[in-house]
C-alpha cells in the first residue's frame, strides 16, 4: 500500500490501494497538478520535493503523518491547503519561492524548524489558539526559525499574524 520512489505518473490511485506516499516517490517529477486522494495516511520524507512545476496542493483529510521536506523546493507552488492537518514538519515547504497562500494555518498545533523558510512571496499567515509548539534548533527566536528568509528576501513577503495573548501565555517570543 506504499507508492515507492521512481513513480512516473501524476496519478495516485483513489481506490484505497495506496495509503502511503513513500520517501522521494515523486522527487523531481515535473507535473503541474496532482490530486492527493482521501485514504492517504502518510506522506514520507521528500515525497514531492523538487516538483518545480506543481502549482497547488490540497492535503486529504485522512492524512495522519507528513515527513520532513515533503514539499520543499516546489518553485511554482502558489497555494497549499492543510485541509485540517495540524502539523507542519521541519522543512515541509522550504524553498517554495512562489508560495503565496497557506490555507488552514490557523489550525496548526505544531510547526517544525524552517517549515516555511525561503518563501518570500508568502502572504499573511494566521497562527491560532491551537498552536502548542514551534520548533527551533538554532539560537534565534522560534518564529524567526520557522519563517527565516520569508519576510526580507524580496521585500514582497506578507505578515505573520500571531495571537499575542497565546504567544505570551505559552512563552513564545514574537516581533
Amino acid at each position: 500500500k506504499t507508492l515507492v520512489k521512481g513513480v512516473i505518473t501524476s496519478t495516485i490511485p483513489d481506490d484505497g490501494s495506496v495509503e502511503i506516499i513513500g520517501e522521494n516517490a515523486f522527487y523531481g517529477i515535473q507535473f503541474e497538478s496532482i490530486e492527493i486522494p482521501e485514504g492517504i495516511k502518510s506522506i514520507k520524507y521528500g515525497a514531492f520535493e523538487s516538483c518545480y512545476k506543481i502549482k497547488s496542493i490540497v492535503l486529504p483529510k485522512s492524512l495522519e503523518r507528513m515527513g520532513y521536506h515533503a514539499f520543499s523546493h516546489c518553485n511554482e507552488l502558489e497555494s497549499f491547503d492543510l485541509n485540517g492537518f495540524t502539523y507542519l514538519p521541519p522543512y515541509a515547504l522550504r524553498w517554495s519561492p512562489n508560495l503565496k497562500e497557506l490555507k488552514g494555518s490557523e489550525n496548526l498545533v505544531s510547526i517544525g524548524q524552517s517549515a516555511l523558510s525561503a518563501c518570500p512571496a508568502l502572504g499573511t499567515v494566521y497562527l491560532g489558539t491551537a498552536l502548542e509548539k514551534i520548533d527551533s534548533e538554532v539560537e534565534i527566536k522560534p518564529l524567526e526559525a520557522v519563517f527565516i528568509w520569508c519576510l526580507s528576501a524580496s521585500g514582497r513577503g506578507g505578515q505573520i499574524v500571531v495571537l499575542v495573548q497565546l504567544m505570551t501565555q505559552r512563552g513564545f517570543e514574537s516581533h
